[in-house]
């Protein structure tokens, strides 16, 4: 992670779709983190708008190994990146499900209740169901109890 950013990394969609989709948690993580960190030496202001993408991944992929303290501060730099006026609802909507997701892995269930109800009852409206729904739904399940 030292040196010269590797612009490939940053730019390259194969990279972000791997990322994203690798079968292996573990692998999607540590790539992830390696595009933020490329990323952020490109871009090195907190929370620039600029990093959004690599903020999220980097959050969820956080998230999907049970790194819950880092997926919570990831998602709530992913969320300033974002700024008060989101440019669409469903950015907005996946870094309020990272954060409610990473507070309830750390058992803060009443500060992680709220931003759950909050990302499924959008998904419901938009009448959407994404790959992560079966999550929130039972992380709400376990933080109502």
């Amino acid at each position: 992670m030292n040196g010269e950013p590797n612009l490939e990394t940053i730019l390259s969609a194969r990279s972000g779709r791997k990322a994203c989709w690798a079968s292996a948690f573990q692998e999607a993580y540590s790539h992830s983190i390696q595009a933020l960190a490329d990323m952020r030496r490109v871009m090195p202001t907190t929370a620039s708008p600029l990093l959004w993408s690599n903020l999220f991944i980097a959050s969820n992929a956080a998230c999907l190994t049970e790194r819950f303290i880092e997926c919570e501060a990831l998602a709530r730099e992913s969320i300033q990146a974002l700024g008060l006026n989101p440019p669409d609802r469903s950015s907005a909507d996946g870094c309020a499900s990272e954060s409610g997701l990473s507070l309830a892995g750390q058992g803060r269930r009443a500060e992680a209740l709220p931003l759950i109800e909050q990302a499924l009852r959008l998904n419901d409206s938009l009448k959407r169901r994404p790959l992560y729904t079966a999550t929130l739904e039972a992380a709400r399940k376990k933080a109502a109890e």
